[in-house]
């Protein structure tokens, strides 16, 4: 078993290979929606990937809750405080020592637990966005349904929101895949994945 990094965490990573129903199921949607026939491997490779990070992501969010990932996160905030305070208190002849074995010595230790720091407080504001109680944001899901845009997208086609369309139905058809039940609200699903598409190329130009 392998493990990738995802920007929520670690996670158990296991390849997952469509079955060959699956795969036609894909291909006749990709068929239907004037995808040429040159890509539907590609797509097929793309999804396979998708929906292993979906199953590593939704393991990911069920060991923790709202509530403890806000007590993680403060936890770590005060420790890395209370280390910056205890840095700021050492003695000249360990800080000469640090120079010797750290490139930049105390300033460049400074420097990078300052960036911690400042990691770990923004990192808890955004806890604070998180509900109360019940289970962490779907993220997982919404992953998902960028992946599947980003396939196309990969092919030529530039997703839209139309309902019936070829992303809409396609992002339904994994849906059902990876959850193993009829998807629902789709639509509303895409339409935010194209939303974060287009926001994430607003900040690249």
């Amino acid at each position: 078993m392998s493990t990738t990094w995802f920007p929520t965490g670690a996670c158990d990573f296991k390849v997952v290979r469509l079955s060959k129903d699956q795969s036609e199921t894909i291909r006749l949607e990709l068929r239907a929606g004037g995808v040429k026939k040159d890509y539907w491997d590609t797509v097929n490779a793309d999804i396979e990937l998708a929906l292993a990070a979906y199953r590593a992501m939704t393991g990911l969010a069920e060991e923790s809750k709202p509530a403890s990932v806000r007590k993680n996160l403060n936890i770590s905030l005060n420790a890395a405080l209370r280390l910056n305070d205890t840095l700021n208190d050492l003695d000249a002849n360990s800080r000469m020592l640090l120079s010797q074995v750290a490139s930049g010595g105390i300033s460049k230790i400074h420097h990078h637990l300052s960036e911690i720091i400042t990691a770990l407080s923004e990192a808890g504001h955004k806890a604070d966005e998180l509900p109360d109680k019940g289970r962490l944001p779907d993220y997982a899901r919404q992953n998902l349904a960028v992946a599947v845009l980003e396939a196309l997208r990969s092919c030529g086609v530039a997703p839209t929101t139309t309902k019936d369309g070829l992303y809409n139905n396609l992002l339904a058809v994994v849906l059902e895949i990876a959850t193993g039940k009829r998807a629902s609200a789709v639509h509303k699903l895409a339409t935010k994945a194209v939303k974060i598409t287009k926001d994430n190329d607003a900040q690249l130009t």
